[in-house]
């Protein structure tokens, strides 16, 4: 059995095996991602270090990406020379701030710095530099920055001017999000224009929401090809106390699908119903799933999840769940191939490794229900390096003849540090090899 939690964290190439088919009781769920990243960024530009130091005492456990921002912002305010350090390799000798494999750092941190006209290079991580950034770069070039992609960091120089930034809406909404931060502390007013709609912007109004918090007002507006976002310049952030962290959507999908496989079993606490959480839709997928298996006309179902992406895994386990003669879609999902790892192609490998039955079409993926079981296999499953990929592949032991055994355990780290010991503690079984 599981001796040290800890230990599997801390060991990322650490196989073991799983078995949630027992698992019941209460689980609180982790305290959401999204909103931690937000919540440092806007302490920090309130000059409220206190709150970023103490930020365990409101979140707990901190998950890699979290203490990617934290030491960034940290080493930003008190040029702390353990984390934000002169690189002897660097022909500038400029600062570097380490992202890890983080990418709502990067993509957070990039535009602000450019913003603040501090000279610094980001190191990335892992498969951070693989992931698209050329789209924000160009945006922050035009706009005064002097920003260079090299092979494992981003050398920031320049400085923002405030005016009209336009960006497409295809591309990924943190961009948005990034320029946001940006533009709030720029000594003039400024508007950000998407060109088409913009993707996933349930996440831009998250930032939207938490930056009105600590005292900046954005103005929304509609545009004939998109959307514009407007910011008086010059604002100040106004630091907050006992600011509450609701619970994290994307981690607490595995949890509520768990808890329909297992049969009410568990009780899941944390989740706003009202939260502005775009993926909060889960619990409207979940519902349609029973309302279809109780319909003896409703044999497929067609989801377009293009604007919530961390809750494909938990959307296609119970996608597998389904009676045997049931199709579910999973449509406009290519933004997958992009993740930490290609996870379009990670949850068919896993999923069908494990005996379920799915296939990849263009950007969808088309998955049919077993019946309620699939026979698992003996096989290690490569989770690719992928928190996300790991947690599926552990959920799914819940419906698996045999227990599951995967690679690179500590890598839920990422995003949910306390997740082994959340499947212990409620009765799963695992097993270190």
């Amino acid at each position: 059995m599981l001796q040290n939690s800890y230990y599997i964290g801390n060991e990322n190439n650490r196989y073991i095996t799983i078995d949630c088919k027992n698992m019941s009781g209460s689980i609180d769920i982790v305290k959401s991602k999204s909103i931690l990243h937000r919540y440092l960024i806007c302490s920090y530009l309130s000059g409220d270090i206190k709150n970023i130091m103490d930020v365990e005492t409101i979140a707990g456990l901190l998950s890699d990406d979290i203490k990617a921002t934290k030491e960034c912002l940290v080493a930003l305010h008190n040029k702390d020379l353990t984390v934000l350090h002169r690189d002897s390799f660097a022909e500038d000798c400029s600062p570097t701030l380490l992202c890890k494999e983080s990418g709502t750092t990067l993509r957070f941190i990039l535009p602000l710095i450019a913003a603040l006209g501090r000279s610094v290079n980001l190191v990335c991580e892992g498969s951070l530099m693989g992931r698209p950034i050329a789209g924000l770069v160009g945006v922050l070039n035009k706009h005064g920055a002097d920003i260079s992609v090299e092979a494992d960091r981003i050398k920031v120089k320049g400085s923002l001017n405030p005016g009209v930034y336009e960006i497409p809406g295809n591309m990924s909404s943190q961009y948005i999000s990034g320029l946001l931060f940006a533009i709030s502390v720029l000594d003039g007013d400024s508007r950000i224009v998407t060109i088409g709609r913009p993707k996933s912007e349930p996440y831009i109004e998250l930032t939207r929401d938490v930056m009105s918090k600590f005292g900046i007002n954005t103005e929304r507006n509609e545009t004939k090809n998109g959307v514009s976002y407007s910011i008086v310049g010059d604002r100040k952030y106004i630091g907050q106390k006992g600011f509450v962290i609701e619970g994290d959507w994307s981690s607490g999908g595995m949890w509520l699908v768990a808890n329909e496989i297992l049969g009410d079993r568990i009780d899941v606490r944390g989740l706003d119903l009202n939260s502005l959480q775009g993926d909060r839709i889960l619990l409207d997928i979940l519902n349609v799933f029973n309302e279809n298996e109780l319909s003896s006309n409703k044999n497929r179902s067609v989801f377009n999840l293009g604007d919530y992406p961390d809750i494909v895994p938990a959307v296609a386990l119970r996608a597998i769940f389904s009676g045997r003669e049931r199709e579910t879609v999973i449509a406009n999902i290519g933004t997958l191939r992009y993740k930490e790892s290609d996870r379009l192609s990670a949850i068919q490998e896993i999923l069908s490794m494990l005996g379920g039955s799915l296939r990849i079409e263009n950007d969808s993926l088309i998955i049919q229900g077993s019946g309620g079981s699939i026979k698992g296999t003996e096989e290690t499953i490569d989770v690719r390096n992928d928190h996300r990929m790991a947690m599926l592949a552990a959920m799914t032991s819940t419906i698996t003849d045999i227990p599951v055994t995967i690679n690179n355990a500590g890598c839920v780290n990422k995003s949910y540090p306390s997740f082994w010991k959340d499947i212990q503690r409620l009765g799963g079984r695992i097993d270190i090899l």
